[in-house]
């Protein structure tokens, strides 16, 4: 759809954009097709996007208005302790480039430590639950949402998670190991970055990959996650560690401010067992 031009501004007329309808297919051929061939020839998929729809461009019209908004926040001057001024003072510190070149890996050294220090599974359990909270994926996803069965209430959800790529057949499908390959060589690069040998980052980025193919060997395709008898599992929380086996899902939950959970829906068995292997 389009915005019709209108001289009252209290109504918005909206109407189907004619100019967007294909005029060879047929729409009982292919209706999508029919309905949005001229619109794809005009909107080619841009090279930093894997997929390009209306959707997107909401998205990014909306991105730029967010960034005009910053923007203003940012040279207004505004009262300290203000929304205006801490919108501003985030935004400019974020943009300033030539302080984050001079920074370096500095602000993530307080991390870093953190996972060097680990010496034991039960200190693993505590910086993945850390991670989760600030939203830093890692072996499995955890979170609360609508009960797909029972709409009136909200339940946790125990997911497969913990890849860098969006989903297991980027480690697994021949077609897209260009694509892993220059994602190992773009880890390798960070680790430089944060002050290895290029032999130390290679090595490092190669155990990071087995780690990651290991963990998705065991995960659904994009095809099953779209099929809800299969990951919809509801289990009691004595289930769901047992399927963790040794590793301390009780106090993991603990650690996330979780502790009420009686029951979880497991999205896939099968993948937590095989991360729990894998932690042990």
């Amino acid at each position: 759809t389009k915005e019709t031009p209108n001289t009252n501004p209290s109504t918005k007329l909206t109407t189907i954009d004619m100019s967007y309808l294909s005029n060879s297919i047929k729409p009982q051929d292919d209706f999508f097709m029919f309905s949005n061939e001229e619109w794809i020839k005009a909107n080619p998929v841009p090279p930093s996007e894997s997929r390009w729809g209306s959707f997107n461009e909401l998205y990014k019209n909306n991105k730029e208005k967010l960034i005009a908004i910053l923007k203003n926040a940012s040279r207004a001057n505004a009262q300290k302790g203000s929304d205006q001024q801490i919108l501003g003072d985030y935004f400019s510190s974020y943009m300033n480039m030539d302080s984050r070149e001079k920074l370096g890996q500095l602000a993530l050294n307080n991390e870093l430590k953190k996972i060097e220090a680990i010496s034991s599974k039960e200190e693993l359990v505590n910086l993945i639950a850390n991670n989760h909270i600030h939203g830093i994926s890692g072996f499995f996803s955890f979170g609360v949402g609508q009960d797909l069965k029972n709409v009136d209430n909200n339940i946790s959800y125990l997911s497969q998670g913990g890849i860098s790529l969006p989903n297991k057949e980027y480690y697994v499908d021949a077609k897209k190991e260009k694509i892993l390959s220059s994602f190992i060589q773009y880890m390798i690069d960070l680790y430089v970055l944060a002050g290895y040998s290029p032999e130390k980052a290679s090595s490092s980025a190669k155990r990071v990959i087995g780690i990651e193919e290991n963990i998705a060997k065991s995960m659904f395709a994009p095809a099953e996650m779209r099929l809800p008898e299969k990951t919809y599992n509801k289990k009691s929380l004595e289930e769901v560690k047992e399927l963790f086996g040794k590793f301390d899902f009780e106090k993991y939950l603990v650690s996330i401010g979780s502790q009420s959970v009686d029951s979880l829906i497991v999205g896939n068995p099968d993948f937590i067992i095989n991360v729990s292997e894998l932690i042990a």
